[in-house]
């Protein structure tokens, strides 16, 4: 097992303080960034290198800044690294006019000039692209405001709508290994929440790289880890009183090969027993057989449940599903569902299996699944 997730590299970006006029967010978001950055290079967490994870802090986080970090990671990643990106601050679009589009705000944006101090999504786009890194994951947690249940930001940025358009996030993954996890939907806000250290998804994320997630207990933390921690807790968090509202973390991925590592779990070790993110032999054995079912559901249906109708032939809903990212990404999901009951409209692994073996009868996998009965949890 090794001791450091050496082939890691980050850029860690949290903007609270903004120049004027632009509204300055709560002092947590700094908090975010320099917390993520802490446990990344944890040796007991998450194992970076110390010089592989890169942070700039609302003042240093300029548009020329931003840029600067985005050209030292074109020049120094290569293909066999993980890169994560993480940005905490504003996000806005202009609906129309010669600006139209979609734009990250850094620490200097002057309104009387977008163009040239805000990040147009084109502008991002173009950067990741230049990252050699065949595994990228982007983490937006943007739309900010702040206080005692308070959104991250639902005033305007000077002529600009908060928050970001999904269809700019759908751009951003393109590629293969190219992953994008974002706070909440486009019509809804990012939360902080009283008496939280961290804004409501970062705090959720950084629980995941402390090992709160569930894995595959061999010492490492994998994308759909992370995504499946913060997109179950951060709903229930702001549906109950007082908030009473919402907020759905989203992933888009165009082309994923596998689901792959992004960190070290509590520094690469199984720390058996210790009862939190760690599987007993049992559950990792079942845990195993899952991800067998994902793959082989992926092989026989690339395009997802909806490919030839069958989800809705083992009776479920597709209308229950994230039909979100690639195939692979959508059967990730969907088998989730199945594991928590909450498929939709009785479906369950055994009926999902059935119908799969009346469209591939000799499928060995799908045999031995229906020989072996519906697996536990």
């Amino acid at each position: 097992m090794p001791s450091s997730f050496s082939n890691g590299r980050a850029l860690i970006i949290g903007i609270a303080q903004y120049a004027p006029p632009t509204r300055s967010l709560p002092k947590i978001i700094e908090n975010d960034a320099t917390d993520i950055a802490a446990i990344l290079k944890s040796p007991e967490r998450c194992g970076f290198e110390t010089d592989k994870v890169r942070i700039l802090l609302s003042s240093e986080a300029t548009k020329e800044a931003i840029v600067d970090e985005f050209d030292f990671l074109a020049a120094n990643s290569d293909p066999e690294e993980t890169v994560l990106i993480y940005f905490s601050g504003h996000g806005g679009q202009v609906e129309d006019g010669p600006d139209k589009g979609n734009y990250l705000i850094p620490h200097d944006y002057d309104p009387q000039d977008r163009k040239g101090t805000a990040l147009s999504s084109e502008e991002v786009s173009t950067h990741l692209k230049a990252v050699k890194a065949k595994r990228l994951v982007v983490l937006f947690d943007a739309c900010h405001s702040g206080g005692t249940g308070d959104v991250k930001s639902t005033v305007s940025l000077a002529g600009m709508k908060s928050g970001i358009n999904p269809t700019v996030y759908q751009q951003l993954s393109a590629g293969v290994g190219r992953v994008i996890i974002a706070s909440s939907r486009s019509e809804e806000v990012s939360w902080c929440l009283s008496g939280m250290s961290n804004s409501l998804f970062t705090h959720y994320l950084i629980e995941a790289l402390k090992g709160k997630c569930r894995t595959c207990d061999d010492g490492l933390i994998r994308v759909f880890d992370v995504f499946e921690h913060v997109s179950l807790n951060v709903p229930d968090k702001v549906s109950a009183p007082p908030i009473s509202s919402s907020q759905h973390p989203i992933f888009k991925a165009h082309d994923m090969e596998d689901n792959f590592a992004i960190a070290l779990d509590c520094g690469g070790t199984k720390n058996a027993g210790n009862g939190s993110s760690v599987l007993s032999n049992q559950r990792f054995l079942a845990e195993n057989n899952w991800r067998e079912i994902e793959a082989v559901f992926y092989e026989l249906y690339p395009q997802g449940p909806m490919d030839e109708e069958i989800w809705n032939r083992a009776g479920g809903n597709i209308a229950f599903l994230s039909l979100k990212g690639s195939g692979k990404a959508m059967w990730h999901n969907a088998i989730q569902k199945i594991r928590k009951g909450g498929g939709g409209d009785g479906v369950t692994i055994t009926s999902l299996l059935s119908e799969a073996l009346e469209d591939f009868p000799q499928n060995q996998s799908l045999q031995n699944f229906i020989k072996n009965g519906e697996l536990s949890n």
